[in-house]
Formats: structure tokens, C-alpha cells, sequence
């Protein structure tokens, strides 16, 4: 099978592999461009944000708790419906 070829333009070039192994060329799809967003928060910030979503899950799994049992299904934490076995 013979490889796709494209015509080079001003904003494009031709590299042989040989010349991207023998020269150790990074490949990775990185954007050079892109800023880095470095995290300020301290670790007191982060501990209260942990707490803060660790409160909305647990409002969140009470609620379904509480539509578990208003169903009778009685659904356990691994999802099979208790009221089948």
C-alpha cells in the first residue's frame, strides 16, 4: 500500500522518520502557546472545598436513599434490587 502524500505549502514540511527517530523529536500533542494555570489556592481553601462538595454528595446519596425506600425497590450500594433475591 502505498502512503498518502500531500503536497507541502509554506506552513507545512516534510520530516523522514529516520530524521524524527536519529534526532529524538517530541511528538506529543502539546500546544506550546497555552498557558500554564498554576492552583493558588492554600490548603485550608482546599480542605473546605473538599468539605463543601463532601456535603452536597452526601445531601445527594440521602435523597436517594430516601427515594430507594419510597420506591420498596431497596436498591443496595452495588445497584442489584434487593427484592428479586
Amino acid at each position: 500500500m502505498q502512503p498518502l502524500s500531500r503536497a507541502d505549502s509554506e506552513r507545512s514540511w516534510t520530516v523522514s522518520r529516520e530524521e524524527i527517530e536519529s534526532r529524538n523529536y517530541d511528538l506529543k500533542a502539546v500546544n506550546p502557546n497555552r498557558r500554564v494555570e498554576q492552583d493558588t489556592r492554600t490548603p485550608a481553601e482546599l480542605i473546605a472545598t473538599i468539605e463543601r462538595e463532601g456535603e452536597k454528595i452526601r445531601d445527594a446519596m440521602a435523597r436517594l436513599k430516601q427515594l430507594d425506600a419510597s420506591t420498596g425497590l431497596n436498591v443496595g450500594g452495588d445497584g442489584r434490587n434487593r427484592t428479586a433475591e
